[in-house]
């Protein structure tokens, strides 16, 4: 049986919506203000004298019933008989109420008042003697406790949702052409719908092309090549996603986020079942080794490798809808062809390019009174995005060293989890002949990390590769993660630990809770690690990925409330940086000021910036020298460098607008604009 039911009328959304928090009330109860009514020492009296009165009123509504009837009768024969009606009704009227009266007077009377008690005769049962032995306490009675098995229950429905009324799927295709080289741009342009960012994926097919041949006995044969893991995500090194042409989010080193919290946090059944669609692949064995088999592609130009894969942003990690009339823009950076490709030939021996790359949102249609009254609560509270944010920093380890002492990873907030792995750089930089997703464990002996001032774990971890000695680093992958508390594996064995899979983790938290949010606090994170040999020639990247908690707010004119750019990309939307003159530095300046930045940030190394900086009318980069006292001392022709190569030696940072200003501060520091962040207040 169906029952019609219209959600736009029969719900009350502005109640939803508008729920008061703060609630109050008395008499152990509690009332919120306008919606809820509580139970006070008044309101408990008043109900009490109610209970009282309701049975003699009953009784009081008989009586007088009976006696308006027989009233009736008797008037009804006094006309019959040829009385006037007026005068019949006025003597009996007089005479039922005196009738009344004497019956409720007898009544209180007989019982003063009050209902007479019924007489019961108590039954009085014998008691037994009941022998008490020594030491013996006697059991406490148990509470009887009903309990209906839902077996049984066969009058109740499942609840019915009422707010959705229709969902379905958009494909939008990017708004540039698909260049080998990429960019890719998807923008999707002020939407009536709510989206559920949670399922968002990407499609494409994989292509290889310029395959080099090799002489084999007269014949010329393709060299054989495989793919890069989980090339879904890994093919893409940079995401960056704004909302209304606000600069929201900018996930750098997208690959290596994607694949480690794929391997250490999703279940082997979800990597092998449904994450296969990006070619993800459980292949312990051979990660070390140069080709795996199964991930071989062939030069086909027609059909090529179809790939669908999940979007791996930190926003689009929740099950809360995005509020309609929001434009997305998605821009999308891959890797090169080294990183992509794994093959027996070094020198470039194919390349791999995409078609037919389409964005897939799920899009939900909300009832027109449940939208309506979102929106006026949006007037007064902006909705709220928590998620979890994931920064990567990569810290360059010089060759032939033993140790790194304590290195500062930041110098602003402490994160809650700290996950460390250590990367040959040439594979990092893209290798055909070496793993790009191989973290091996390079001899590492101890490993430290100090977060304001308190050291994780208080003892260094102690391995030793050699022996087979690292039982507490593999130990504190599963505790630190959460996966014995949350019985989630990663599958990752004590063999696989050694061959590839070294991670270090890290977990900061006092009580590791993924749904609540941890206190803020300041302080210097630093990391010490301890060869048992020297680092190979060509040095290690140990790459730090740590986890904060983040939020993205966005108020009824669809502003974000707070949102952390980088200066040269929010320069970049007005126009060129390179080469500018005088007068239009100051114009920009005058932005600068107007902007309500809350904090800056030198994202190198952490060190906060002075809000008061501003553009530099005649340094840049290239130009702007100085005396050399913190990088390796140069040649002794050399006695300054300038700001372009000082970010190149110390932090392996490569300015990509080298004859753009620099942001000068109050002290007179000089930062290129591309190594700035700024949190900035929009209202």
């Amino acid at each position: 049986m169906h029952v019609p039911f219209d959600s736009d009328s029969s719900v009350d959304w502005v109640s939803f919506f508008e729920r008061d928090p703060n609630q109050t009330g008395s008499g152990g109860f509690r009332a919120g203000s306008f919606y809820q009514r509580g139970n006070g020492p008044f309101a408990q009296l008043l109900g009490k004298l109610f209970i009282s009165a309701v049975p003699l009123l009953k009784r009081m509504g008989v009586s007088v019933g009976r006696e308006v009837l027989d009233s009736s009768i008797r008037v009804a024969n006094d006309v019959a008989s040829g009385d006037s009606f007026k005068q019949s009704l006025n003597r009996n009227a007089s005479n039922s109420y005196n009738s009344l009266v004497n019956r409720a007077i007898g009544k209180l009377g007989q019982t003063g008042g009050r209902r007479p008690k019924r007489r019961t005769t108590r039954r009085v049962k014998k008691k037994k003697t009941v022998r008490k032995s020594a030491g013996r306490k006697k059991a406490a009675p148990r509470k009887k406790v009903t309990r209906v098995t839902p077996n049984i229950c066969l009058f109740d429905t499942p609840p019915s949702q009422v707010a959705f009324s229709k969902g379905k799927w958009m494909t939008f295709s990017p708004s540039n052409p698909i260049e080998p080289k990429g960019p890719y741009t998807f923008n999707v342009f002020d939407s009536a719908h709510f989206f559920q960012l949670n399922k968002t994926y990407l499609t494409f097919k994989a292509h290889l092309s310029s395959v080099k041949k090799k002489d084999e006995g007269g014949t010329k044969t393709a060299v054989p090549i495989s793919h890069t893991n989980f090339i879904g995500a890994t093919f893409f090194n940079q995401v960056k996603l704004s909302y209304n042409n606000v600069l929201v989010y900018d996930s750098s080193h997208y690959a290596y986020k994607a694949y480690i919290q794929t391997l250490l946090g999703e279940s082997d059944e979800m990597k092998e079942g449904f994450l296969s669609a990006a070619r993800w692949s459980n292949d312990e064995d051979s990660l070390g080794a140069v080709l795996v088999d199964k991930r071989r592609l062939q030069e086909d130009g027609t059909n090529g490798l179809d790939i669908c894969t999940p979007l791996f942003l930190e926003p689009f990690q929740t099950d809360k809808l995005l509020i309609p009339h929001i434009n997305i823009q998605l821009t999308l950076y891959r890797n090169n062809d080294a990183f992509c490709l794994e093959s027996t030939e070094a020198d470039a021996p194919a390349k791999i390019f995409i078609s037919d790359l389409k964005l897939h949102m799920r899009a939900i249609d909300v009832v027109p009174s449940a939208t309506i009254a979102l929106e006026n609560r949006l007037r007064t509270t902006p909705a709220q995005y928590p998620f979890k944010n994931l920064k990567m920093k990569v810290i360059t380890i010089p060759p032939g060293r033993t140790e790194l002492p304590f290195n500062v990873l930041y110098q602003d907030i402490l994160p809650r989890r700290v996950i460390v792995g250590l990367i040959d750089p040439e594979a990092m930089e893209g290798s055909f002949t070496k793993n790009a997703l191989n973290f091996a464990h390079h001899d590492v002996s101890e490993i430290q990390l100090d977060a304001g001032g308190t050291v994780y774990p208080p003892q260094p971890i102690q391995c030793d590769f050699v022996n087979k000695n690292y039982a507490q680093a593999f130990a504190r992958l599963y505790e630190e993660l959460g996966a014995l508390s949350e019985k989630s594996c990663p599958r990752i064995t004590y063999k696989m630990f050694r061959n590839g899979y070294a991670f270090y983790v890290f977990n900061l938290t006092a009580m590791d809770n993924p749904n609540s949010w941890e206190l803020i606090q300041s302080g210097t994170t630093q990391l010490y690690i301890r060869f048992n040999k020297k680092t190979p020639d060509g040095g290690l990247n140990a790459c730090v990925l740590s986890e904060y908690d983040g939020m993205i707010t966005i108020d009824a004119f669809r502003n974000t409330t707070y949102v952390d750019v980088n200066l040269a990309s929010y320069m970049l939307m007005m126009g060129r940086l390179e080469n500018l003159s005088p007068a239009r530095i100051q114009d920009l300046n005058q932005s600068l000021k107007s902007l309500n930045i809350v904090q800056s940030w030198n994202a190198c190394d952490g060190c906060p910036i002075g809000l008061g900086a501003e553009l530099s009318l005649d340094a840049t980069p290239r130009s702007h020298h100085f005396i050399n006292n913190v990088i390796p001392k140069p040649p002794a022709r050399r006695r300054s460098v300038s700001t372009k190569r000082y970010f190149e030696e110390k932090y392996q940072v490569r300015l990509n607008y080298p004859n753009s200003p620099l942001l000068r501060d109050t002290t007179g520091s000089m930062y290129p604009l591309e190594i700035v962040w700024l949190r900035i207040r929009i209202y």
